[in-house]
């Protein structure tokens, strides 16, 4: 199997591609929202191993690519991973996508996840159906969906798309000349054709706002949020130690 991994970033951070250096089975790309120089450019000679990705506004927004939060203003780099890895670079099987405040401790524990759900086309924190398509709670009231209920909401701040999912949402985006909401997006698109969707043990702490214990960090499982960046390779620094 083709593996890639993709971190979706406003601009390139030190600590993230010093980590991400390290990988050497996963293909390593790096969404970058900012467009104001040119990032492999400057930065491709250092990490080799990592691919920059810079896409034009016009272009993702063209090939309707749009609606996947809440502000029309917002530039994401979601719409941009999105559209690359569904349009532009199809030739893997999977995908990982990573918003840059969720904490992993190194490459294999990817890698484990991958083996026990080889053949899962989503991979998220766990999920909640809207059996009936009620708009009276979450942010229903917001979301156009264009399938019938049900629908499924669920954080997806780290998550395993297969090329079947991102198909899937690429032709949503054709037919309807619009995305929805991410959060509601990834597992309803999944569900209504017929993928299969898997929430592991190691996704349970990947929430919207949380407090974590350090002493709880374990190195098999993924943390949402942890937006002090510089405590990501000073906890992995520690948790090696104790190997």
């Amino acid at each position: 199997m083709r593996q890639a991994f993709c971190l979706i970033a406003h601009y390139p951070r030190e600590s993230w591609m010093n980590f991400l250096k390290t990988f050497t089975y996963y293909n390593v790309y790096m969404i970058v929202d900012d467009n104001s120089e040119n990032y492999q450019r400057r930065y491709g000679e250092e990490y080799p191993n990592i691919c920059f990705i810079q896409i034009d506004n016009e272009e993702y927004t063209n090939a309707h690519f749009i609606d996947q939060d809440f502000s029309k203003e917002t530039i994401s780099g979601w719409h941009k991973a999105l559209y690359y890895f569904s349009t532009l670079n199809t030739t893997f099987d999977n995908v990982w996508f990573f918003e840059d405040d969720v904490f992993i401790y190194n490459e294999d524990t990817l890698l484990k996840i991958d083996i026990q759900y080889i053949q899962s086309d989503l991979i998220s924190a766990p999920l909640e159906a809207n059996m009936e398509g009620f708009t009276t709670d979450w942010h229903w009231y917001k979301v156009t969906v264009n399938y019938p209920p049900p629908w499924y909401k669920g954080m997806m701040c780290a998550v395993r798309m297969s090329i079947h999912l991102l198909r899937c949402i690429r032709e949503y985006a054709d037919k309807y000349k619009s995305l929805f909401f991410i959060e509601a997006m990834f597992p309803t698109v999944a569900k209504q054709n017929g993928l299969t969707c898997v929430s592991p043990s190691e996704l349970e702490n990947i929430h919207y706002r949380h407090g974590f214990q350090l002493i709880d960090i374990k190195k098999t499982h993924l943390y949402h949020p942890m937006k002090e960046y510089g405590l990501h390779s000073m906890l992995r620094t520690r948790m090696s130690k104790k190997e």
